[in-house]
């Protein structure tokens, strides 16, 4: 599935998407590579970036947490996530 057409569907949802609840797969896949530090392609970094923004709006977020995450690459936003852990947010 085109990636860009993915998240286009998965945006019109009203509460935040889980990656555990995602009935593809994609999320899991991307995730679970994340969380074991190994290279996430461009697509893959598109849909995490996405992910993790609409997962952080919902809660009492960072400032600038969107350019933060939307200009960071895989390390810095591995990085970031002790950040929005300190905000309570944990999206994984």
């Amino acid at each position: 599935m085109n990636v860009d057409v993915w998240i286009k569907e998965m945006s019109v949802l009203i509460t935040p998407l889980f990656w555990m609840h995602e009935q593809s797969g994609m999320m899991k896949e991307i995730i679970m590579n994340f969380l074991q530090d190994k290279e996430l392609t461009e697509d893959q970094m598109k849909v995490l970036r996405w992910y993790l923004i609409q997962w952080t709006e919902k809660f009492n977020h960072p400032p600038n947490y969107k350019e933060k995450i939307n200009s960071s690459n895989q390390k810095e936003i591995s990085d970031y996530i002790g950040v929005l852990l300190d905000y309570g947010i944990d999206p994984f």
